[in-house]
């Protein structure tokens, strides 16, 4: 049993929104909570052509693996395309000499909520905190300027779906061009 009680935080909607989990990172643990890093890797087009999340057998150098899910470190890559793709989960495990989670959308709610089901016993998580940056997560669907809530959705419909304890957090509303 872990020594405080541990949060999992999502980087919901793909690219940067690890990054912003960082930020989050720092007030769980003034708070005396744990963390465990996760993300869902899809990439813009400048880092990855291939349009379409990358799905965890399409990653390489994985630690561990479910499903639905990839516990990497910074050396891990996807191949996409006969490219070698580095998604922004392995970048920052990289960048902090850690590991974290990928999560693989590309099973919808249903296999993302069974992944972040697994991860959550694996990592012994008493909560979960889906992270976006931007705000389009609260999106309906149809405002002008919105670009792409799907993936943030799906994640949200995930989150509900686990029945483990979550929230959404937004960072910096707006951002990202909503």
């Amino acid at each position: 049993m872990p020594s405080r009680d541990r949060v999992l935080l999502i980087g919901m909607g793909g690219g940067g929104d690890i990054v912003s989990c960082l930020h989050l990172r720092g007030y769980f643990d003034m708070v005396g909570f744990e963390t465990v890093l996760a993300s869902v890797p899809y990439e813009r087009p400048e880092v990855d052509p291939v349009p379409g999340p990358i799905s965890v057998r399409e990653v390489r150098g994985a630690i561990a693996s479910g499903e639905h899910w990839a516990l990497v470190d910074g050396r891990a890559v996807a191949v996409r395309g006969g490219k070698k793709v580095k998604p922004q989960g392995v970048r920052v495990a990289e960048v902090l000499g850690e590991q974290v989670y990928l999560l693989d959308i590309l099973g919808g709610p249903v296999g993302l909520s069974k992944a972040i089901k697994e991860v959550a016993e694996r990592e012994s998580v008493s909560t979960v905190v889906g992270v976006d940056a931007g705000g389009d997560v609260l999106a309906k669907g149809g405002e002008e300027g919105l670009v792409s809530p799907l993936t943030d959705q799906t994640v949200l419909a995930a989150l509900v779906r686990s029945g483990i304890p979550a929230l959404v957090a937004v960072h910096g509303p707006g951002c990202d061009g909503e």
